[in-house]
């Protein structure tokens, strides 16, 4: 509602300074409810696929925004064309916001067809749903790993607006190329280079998260300098090679696939199921709004008070250089954490396992660890799901693993599962962490 309300917003000439602060208002109301949608959304798609291949399906939902700037370009050129500059200049360009209201009676028709994931319908089930999430997320042992997962979302924030909203301010105002040529040049880059989005996330389940998002980072900052100054040879008002400064631009916007593919896999991952939708809401607020979010008032202010891109590039540069070399040292490799397993991602933490030894090929499992104890509530790290994690090879896995108590579902996990929709559920231990997410907003889960 926010993006379609900025079409209504009156202008300067009619409330003065009043309209400023009313766009700047829609403005924080878009970014809160992107913010908050976005949580519930990776926490949604991660809490229906497999561990094998989450990256690859949360790859396909990181293609949503890059795909919305495809789709708003492509909106912006046929008004314009159709209109004529000066009908667009005047008040055509309300238009866009206005059509936005389509999309939302779409996404509110999805919204109420959807319903709750299987590992939240458990926890609901059995009484265990978070009554403070804020609390659990912030005010407890979780708050180190929202500053260690904000801290690489800073850097993933910053090459997602520097490979997108950067390339086509600079071309429409450092290179002073038109509407209609800057859009195109981005639009089709975006659309080709959409693809590599699900392409990083999918080999994110072959080599890990970490390899790939920090593999990004410092390629963007060692890149964008000569990236950029090709990109003004190539892009020169009446003379512009459209085939290389595409290419330029896709380039850019495989960064954007390195670091942001497999970034919902690895915030579902970090995150126990209790106070998940929370913990990866709040690190992607900070990370897209203030690292991300200040690409398109930090450069520009720096190149129109030095006239240098160089100058202009340097915030670009140095926040995924400064946040790689931090998270090199405290970004855990998540792509071994089962969100299946009730109190997998605790333990993980507490022993700093990231990696598990390969199981029985298509058996679905790893071979537990007999001397491997579980803490309170959670259980060896040998055993994953959902596949054939279930009833028999759980409970055999459990009780061989000393010091184990393990409590029965009032239904069997098979049971458990087809009434929640999944194949199979995993067997719980006791005092382990619970919770789960859906689509029902952060007061009733985490």
């Amino acid at each position: 509602m926010a993006t379609a309300l900025i079409g209504f917003v009156p202008t300067y000439q009619s409330i003065g300074l009043l309209a400023a602060f009313i766009l700047f208002a829609l403005r924080l109301i878009q970014g809160l409810c992107l913010g908050g949608e976005y949580g519930g959304a990776i926490t949604y798609v991660a809490e229906h696929i497999e561990d094998e291949h989450r990256g690859y399906y949360t790859g396909w939902l990181q293609t949503s925004p890059t795909l919305g700037i495809v789709v708003s370009l492509a909106v912006v050129i046929g008004i314009r064309t159709y209109m004529g500059e000066a009908a667009f200049n005047d008040w055509g360009w309300r238009l866009p916001f206005i059509i936005s209201l389509l999309l939302v009676g779409i996404a509110i028709w999805i919204r109420l067809s959807l319903g709750e994931t299987p590992i939240f319908q458990d926890i609901k089930a059995r009484g265990r749903t978070t009554t403070n999430p804020w609390r659990e997320a912030f005010l407890s042992n979780n708050f180190k790993y929202v500053v260690i997962a904000s801290v690489v979302v800073l850097g993933q924030g910053c090459v997602w607006y520097s490979g997108q909203f950067w390339a086509l301010y600079f071309l429409q105002t450092v290179k002073k190329l038109d509407l209609l040529t800057s859009s195109w040049i981005v639009g089709i880059a975006l659309l080709i280079a959409t693809p590599t989005l699900i392409f990083w996330g999918w080999l994110s389940d072959k080599v890990g998260r970490k390899p790939i998002i920090l593999g990004g980072m410092p390629l963007a900052s060692l890149t964008y300098y000569p990236l950029y100054m090709a990109l003004g040879r190539f892009a020169e008002p009446g003379n512009v090679n459209y085939t290389m400064s595409i290419l330029i631009v896709v380039v850019l916007v495989n960064y954007v696939g390195m670091t942001y593919g497999p970034i919902g896999a690895f915030l579902a991952e970090f995150f126990p199921s209790r106070i998940r939708y929370t913990s990866v809401s709040v690190p992607y607020h900070i990370g897209n709004g203030w690292g991300g979010g200040l690409v398109p008032i930090v450069t520009p202010s720096m190149y129109l008070s030095t006239g240098s891109v160089g100058w202009a590039l340097v915030y670009p540069i140095a926040v995924p250089a400064i946040m790689f070399l931090i998270a090199l040292f405290v970004m855990p490799e998540t792509r071994t954490h089962s969100i299946w397993e009730e109190g997998a991602i605790e333990a993980a933490r507490a022993r700093g396992v990231d990696r598990r030894r390969p199981g029985p090929s298509g058996s679905g499992m790893t071979p537990p660890d007999p001397g491997a104890r579980c803490l309170p509530g959670r259980r060896p790290s040998g055993i994953r799901g959902p596949d054939e994690a279930t009833a028999g090879g759980v409970l055999r896995a459990l009780r061989r693993s000393p010091g184990v108590a393990v409590a029965r579902h009032s239904q069997s996990p098979r049971a458990l599962g087809r009434r929640a929709g999944a194949r199979a559920l995993p067997v719980r231990g006791v005092g382990g962490h619970c919770g789960g997410t859906g689509l029902g907003g952060l007061a009733r889960r985490g």
